[in-house]
């Protein structure tokens, strides 16, 4: 099951990812919980009016509670230039599998890549020994 920010970040429209992103951070903003349901380490000692009635109560908005999360979570390491390769080159194979897979009508789609060919172009042409200009 995907996170609110995950379905936001996969969106195609910038301006509709720009929308509910805002959306997202204002709820976030206006959701609040009272101290006596969250454990000590949320806590805050913020002061918040539910309504015009009165009832004012101490407490985290989800924003809050969120940053203190993303805090706790540990930071992914950056991927090495071969480990993006060989993700990359695994996200390719799985295309191609799926293309395989799916009806025989449709023409095998290549994904180009034009440095990656021009760099394996290169390397060939110096091995066999052609000298150019780049």
């Amino acid at each position: 099951m995907l996170t609110t920010q995950e379905r936001i970040d996969q969106m195609e429209s910038p301006i509709a990812r720009e929308l509910c992103q805002n959306y997202a951070d204002a709820l976030a903003d206006a959701l609040a919980w009272s101290n006596d349901v969250l454990p000590e380490e949320f806590q805050q000692h913020k002061e918040w009016e539910p309504n015009d009635e009165g009832g004012k109560f101490y407490g985290s908005s989800l924003s809050d509670i969120q940053r203190k999360l993303d805090a706790k979570k540990p930071k992914q390491p950056e991927l090495s230039p071969t480990e993006k390769d060989r993700a990359e080159r695994a996200w390719r194979i799985e295309k191609y599998i799926d293309q395989l897979d799916g009806p025989t009508e449709t023409e095998l789609e290549f994904i180009e890549d034009e440095l990656r060919l021009h760099r394996a172009q290169v390397t060939f042409a110096k091995l066999v020994g052609i000298e150019f200009d780049e």
